[in-house]
């Protein structure tokens, strides 16, 4: 019987396994970046760490339902731009300023203005908000806030 090598991204349990190398049932980053390798997803060493600072927990790895939010976002945005040093520092200011009120965190009010500032329908603004909202505290730190400028450019 012959090992079915090619992987279903869309079946994030299976992938999750496949990129759970040591089947420990949670990925580490070394686990996570030769994993994406295999999958032609090619990552860094720091864009990893963001991933990991997005997504995992306090335990630093990768459970099954956290790699099910994060990697729809991988597959859409394979290079992570938006995390390359030089666009971190742009992404920061433009977090800065939409933080209108300076406690670190955008409300869903701050991004409300912001969407109207960039031209992006409120809804759909929303809609992102709640997708990149990892933690679920109504508001989004400056990770975040990448993820959600990545989600309301598609």
């Amino acid at each position: 019987q012959d090992q079915q090598t090619k992987i279903n991204v869309d079946d994030h349990q299976s992938l999750f396994e496949f990129i759970d190398s040591d089947h420990s049932g949670s990925i580490s980053s070394k686990e996570l970046l030769r994993g994406l390798a295999k999958l032609g997803i090619r990552t860094t060493n720091l864009q990893i760490q963001q991933i990991m600072n997005c997504f995992a927990g306090d335990d630093k790895l990768l459970q099954l339902d956290e790699f099910k939010v994060c990697f729809p976002l991988l597959q859409k945005e394979r290079r992570f731009p938006a995390l390359q040093q030089q666009n971190r520092e742009k992404f920061l200011k433009l977090f800065q300023s939409v933080d209108t009120n300076g406690n670190g965190t955008l409300s869903r009010r701050e991004v409300r203005k912001f969407s109207q500032q960039i031209n992006v329908d409120y809804q759909k603004a929303l809609k992102v908000f709640d997708e990149v909202d990892f933690d679920r505290t109504g508001t989004l730190d400056f990770n975040e806030f990448i993820f959600f400028m990545q989600g309301v450019g598609e």
